[in-house]
């Protein structure tokens, strides 16, 4: 089996589950491999470059690949708290909390629009 990795957040998540079970990394071919993007891992295993990667379901549905979900990744848009009330953060916040917007991100696989727009505090987040 030949792997695809990324250089990214991900890849740090990634990082932690062979340790976790075991498993040395450097013992995975081609896990040292990496792409930039989602949509490059997908790529390589659509063209079989690779046999596996470590992406999300988007980019994987693009190519008609299987996807099995390993854990779910949450993203934040972080900002000062004292620039909230500056007009074009309320623009974004606005966008963010819309119902057009959530519709968007209800639409592509994998995501979920249920928190958009809410508000938590650096270590609410860092809990998960």
């Amino acid at each position: 089996m030949r792997f695809v990795n990324r250089r990214s957040g991900t890849r740090m998540l990634l990082d932690l589950s062979p340790r976790g079970v075991g498993i040395d990394p450097d013992q995975i071919n081609g896990y040292a491999s990496t792409e930039l993007t989602h949509s490059a891992i997908a790529a390589f295993v659509a063209s079989r470059m690779a046999d596996l990667g470590f992406g999300v379901q988007p980019a994987a549905q693009h190519f008609a690949l299987d996807f099995i979900p390993i854990v779910d990744e949450d993203y934040f848009f972080a900002c000062e708290r004292a620039r909230l009330d500056e007009s074009q953060l309320t623009a974004v916040l606005c966008i963010l909390r819309s119902e057009r917007f959530s519709d968007s991100v209800a639409h592509l696989g994998g995501y979920s629009p249920e928190r958009c727009g809410v508000l938590v505090e650096v270590e609410e987040g860092l809990r998960g």
